[in-house]
């Protein structure tokens, strides 16, 4: 508690204290996400206490350049900062295999797996980061719900996904 006393006025305010523990306190994210959707679960999750590493591509995350397309030439860009707040990061690329046995062992090691990039588009190596027997996998991309069917009985029932896209979203677990 933080009390200023201003004239005959006195304030309390409570401080938020970054050394208490959230509840997520103790889980490990890894996070193989881009522009919003991913990067935006990822930053609640550290919020809440999680350890969250984010795989970037050796060409950056392209919502890093946000402020540029905008027309903007600040030198910050507030929409990745804030999408990205709490977390650790890692450029691999997974199109090598060093890469891919990094990102494997990020995965293997992990409590979650995030990621919004679709299935079809991720290498083909990459797609058996969900199968991690110790990591649930939550995925935010826009896919059928029979694609979603699909994905849940090839990574088993710890797969978490959301619909988006025309029509009436609706969760696919």
């Amino acid at each position: 508690m933080l009390t200023i006393a201003l004239g005959e006025n006195t304030f309390q305010f409570f401080v938020y204290d970054p050394a208490v523990p959230g509840p997520l306190e103790g889980v490990r994210v890894i996070e193989l996400g881009v522009w919003v959707a991913g990067p935006g679960a990822g930053g609640i999750l550290a919020d809440w206490g999680a350890d969250v590493v984010k795989i970037e591509p050796r060409t950056g995350d392209p919502a890093r350049q946000f402020g540029a397309m905008l027309g903007g030439d600040l030198p910050f860009n507030p929409p990745f900062e804030l999408d990205n707040r709490g977390k650790r990061g890692i450029v691999v690329d997974l199109a090598v295999p060093a890469g891919h046995a990094i990102a494997m062992r990020l995965v293997d090691d992990a409590d979650v797996f995030v990621t919004n990039v679709r299935p079809a588009a991720l290498a083909p190596s990459v797609s058996t980061m969900s199968t991690s027997p110790r990591a649930t996998r939550v995925s935010s991309t826009p896919r059928s719900p029979a694609t979603a069917r699909r994905a849940r009985s090839a990574t088993g029932p710890r797969t978490t996904s959301a619909r988006s896209g025309p029509g009436r979203a609706s969760p696919t677990c």
